[in-house]
C-alpha cells in the first residue's frame, strides 16, 4: 500500500458529501507552469479556494471523459486533512 503527502494544495471543486478535487502547482525543468490534480475522498467540509495539506492512501485509476484519451487519475483515500487557509 502506498501513502502520499500533499502540501499546499488548493481546492478546485467539491463532490458534495464525498470529497473534493485539489491541485498543486509546479514548474517543469524547462520553466513551464504545470498543475497536478488529486481526488480526495472524505466527507470533511471544506470550501473551494481553501489551501490544505493532505496525507492518505494513494491509488491511481485509469479514467477518461467521453471523446478524450484515457489518463491516470490520482486518488487519496482515508485522508488526514489540515486546512491552512
Amino acid at each position: 500500500m502506498a501513502y502520499v503527502n500533499i502540501k499546499n494544495a488548493t481546492i478546485e471543486n467539491i463532490y458534495e458529501g464525498k470529497g473534493f478535487r485539489a491541485s498543486t502547482a509546479y514548474k517543469t525543468r524547462d520553466g513551464a507552469d504545470r498543475k497536478e490534480y488529486y481526488k480526495i475522498w472524505t466527507p470533511e467540509p471544506v470550501a473551494v479556494g481553501d489551501v490544505v495539506d493532505v496525507s492518505g492512501v494513494l491509488t491511481v485509476r485509469l479514467e477518461e471523459f467521453e471523446g478524450s484519451s484515457p489518463y491516470a487519475a490520482i486518488h487519496v483515500n482515508n485522508p488526514k486533512i489540515e486546512v491552512l487557509i
